[in-house]
């Protein structure tokens, strides 16, 4: 099941994209739905060569990639990548063969909880770095479109991963190449909902019993 997308696109990949590499991170938000928990199965996305501009784009060319799951705060108000939680070992020395490759990666078992903001956090390194391609139609970034009770930010993140003066950017719109498929499980309820659920019951039930007691 799709959570959210803007591949395959109807378009295509534009020259450029975010910088991925050692330092430079990128990060988009979103959040699960309401009353279901989300078991991510893949994750997929259109990665071109690092020096993507037009007129420069060299291929074959191999890059690094790592994907991850970030917990989001609220940062002077602004919900921001926070701390990471979940991630697959780094993928080293994929093969690009063109502008917006794109690359399915298997995820084993990332249980996202229900009405959660996360951040989709994409890495690489200083000598696999690479672009996250961006995604237009007619000459119009295109970003991706939450489906099925998520929800995804109008805004990206972007580090610099200096351990110096690590921080987290705000950048323009989501356009990078992704498609995130998840599995849907619905959310058990707290102990406080179990509380809730139990009192309504034992409600129901003296009702009952009194009722009938009067009756007879």
């Amino acid at each position: 099941m799709v959570a959210f997308t803007n591949i395959p696109p109807p378009g295509d990949f534009k020259p450029g994209g975010s910088t991925l590499d050692d330092i430079f991170w990128k990060a988009l938000l979103f959040t699960t739905p309401t009353s279901s928990n989300a078991l991510v199965t893949s994750v997929t996305v259109g990665l071109s060569c690092r020096t993507c501009v037009s007129g420069n784009e060299t291929y074959p060319s191999t890059a690094d990639l790592q994907i991850s799951i970030y917990s989001v705060t609220n940062l002077a108000g602004v919900p921001t990548p926070d701390t990471e939680l979940l991630s697959i070992p780094i993928q080293y020395g994929l093969t690009l063969s063109g502008r917006g490759s794109l690359f399915t990666f298997a995820i084993p078992s990332w249980n996202l909880a229900a009405n959660t903001s996360y951040a989709l956090v994409l890495k690489s390194t200083a000598t696999g770095s690479v672009k996250w391609g961006n995604v237009e139609v007619g000459g119009i970034d295109t970003e991706a479109v939450a489906q099925n009770g998520f929800s995804i930010s109008t805004t990206g993140f972007l580090t610099d991963n200096d351990p110096n003066t690590p921080f987290w950017v705000s950048t323009p719109a989501n356009n990078n190449g992704v498609l995130l498929n998840a599995i849907l499980v619905p959310a058990v309820p707290s102990l406080s909902e179990w509380s809730q659920i139990l009192l309504a019951m034992l409600t129901i039930t003296v009702v009952g019993w009194y009722f009938r007691k009067w009756q007879t």
